[in-house]
């Protein structure tokens, strides 16, 4: 399971989580107040244990390092917890839950803005699952000005804190989500009654704290960091979906049929955005041993190198992909967007490791022209040229042959035994181009890939 994969894993489990809420929540005997201090009281003791467990002694650090980007999840979330509850008393459940499926379209705009797109299957997911929400409640009627403001505030809001997560994902917001909860409960407690609670009442807060929220918000932060923040808005609606089948199956409380005709239209909408798209294709092997001296790029003083940026340079790489011959470029850029297919090129998987100063731009007559990701396998001593690419306007000026030896010196002056590269068959500049270069060839074979 790669990493995409497990996003939508974690995300659809969140959901799942989140959806009991309906279930539980219709049997408590206490006021709104009271519910929501109690359920953030569990939830932030539920949050603190997981960042305790998970990061151990590193606990203090994972709260210091959240940064600005922390304190934003902190705030947005408290902000789109309160504001749902207080739109449920000026506008109906329905209304709520339609804007709340306007969420994905916001966090795919705001993703976007910030780098993050999402590609054209996501977008037609994302209005199928719409169409499918309005048809399960009916549309978004005529809510009151206020209803309806808070209800926008509950999807920006939360549109945010899943593009910030996403933003800042080399830091965990579990600490941000366990904080969030205690300024929830900080805002709730005066207006609680904690006396009227009985024991059931306790039960069923501590339920809904820990498993409902806490357990959804600790899943979320794992899956939104590895997955597209448009895509995990959309996939959080299986919570709509999934809360009127929980009361049907366990309080034997029917749905309408417009209700379950529109939950099935946003499961459509849910597994066409989370079905693999595999593309199976013959490749062939090249191989340099590491005993071979390398050809030399000679005097070439119109080139110059600089190191990559992953953030900055996106633009670039997603350029090269867009016009590649390769298949698995072709396939990324169709399914996810120029921009999208180059950051799942640059999220290279835990079976490679690489220098820091390893990736590298050429730079022809002062412009950005290609790029080389070069890398070692984690597992044994051989290296690969991860990916190589040339802008458009570049080509045609040997800038392939100089991407693949300048990738092909770094992993040699690292003390690889061997250089391991593969190319499609059908891709007769690449294999030319090794076969030129000197490169062993190996047979054809058929290989797999899941974008």
């Amino acid at each position: 399971m790669d990493d995409r994969q497990r996003g939508r894993l974690f995300v659809a489990l969140a959901a799942v989580a989140w959806s009991s809420a309906g279930l539980l929540q219709r049997e408590l005997s206490v006021d709104t107040a009271t519910q929501t201090g109690g359920r953030a009281l569990f939830a932030a003791a539920g949050l603190l244990t997981y960042v305790v467990v998970t990061e151990r002694r590193g606990t203090l650090r994972s709260f210091r390092v959240l940064g600005l980007g922390g304190a934003g999840v902190v705030v947005l979330l408290a902000i789109s917890s309160a504001s749902f509850f207080v739109a449920l008393n000026h506008a109906s459940v329905a209304n709520v839950l339609f804007m709340q499926a306007l969420a994905p379209i916001l966090a795919a705009l705001l993703g976007t803005l910030l780098g993050d797109p999402v590609g054209r299957r996501t977008w037609l997911a994302m209005g199928v699952a719409v169409a499918g929400v309005a048809l399960m409640v009916g549309g978004p009627g005529r809510p009151s000005a206020l209803g309806l403001g808070l209800s926008l505030v509950m999807s920006a809001s939360f549109a945010g804190m899943i593009v910030l997560t996403r933003h800042h994902r080399d830091v965990s917001m579990a600490p941000a989500t366990f904080i969030s909860q205690l300024l929830v409960l900080v805002v709730a407690a005066p207006f609680a009654h904690p006396g009227a609670a009985d024991g059931k009442d306790v039960a069923l807060l501590a339920t809904l704290g820990i498993c409902q929220i806490g357990l959804g918000f600790a899943l979320l932060t794992v899956g939104g960091r590895l997955i597209p923040a448009g895509e995990v808005a959309l996939i959080t609606l299986l919570e709509i979906v999934l809360g009127p089948l929980w009361v049907w199956a366990f309080l034997s409380q029917r749905p309408s049929a417009a209700t379950l005709a529109g939950g099935a239209i946003v499961l459509v909408a849910v597994v066409m955005q989370a079905r693999d798209r595999s593309s199976a294709w013959r490749r062939v092997s090249f191989v340099w041993p590491a005993q071979r001296p390398l050809p030399s790029n000679g005097s070439r003083p119109e080139l110059a190198w600089r190191q990559l940026d992953i953030t900055r340079d996106r633009e670039l790489v997603g350029r090269a992909l867009a016009a590649s011959p390769n298949v698995w470029d072709r396939e990324a850029v169709a399914a996810l967007g120029p921009l999208g297919a180059a950051e799942r090129i640059l999220q290279i998987g835990d079976g490679f490791r690489h220098g820091e100063s390893w990736w590298e731009v050429v730079v022809l007559e002062g412009r950005d022209a290609g790029f080389v990701l070069p890398a070692r396998f984690a597992d044994h001593e051989a290296g690969t040229i991860y990916h190589v690419g040339v802008v458009p306007e570049a080509r045609g000026r040997g800038l392939g042959r100089a991407l693949l030896r300048r990738g092909a010196e770094r992993l040699l002056a690292d003390g690889v035994d061997s250089i391991r590269c593969d190319a499609d068959v059908d891709n007769a500049p690449m294999v030319r181009l090794f076969e030129s270069e000197g490169w062993d060839r190996g047979e054809p074979y058929e290989r797999q890939f899941v974008l």
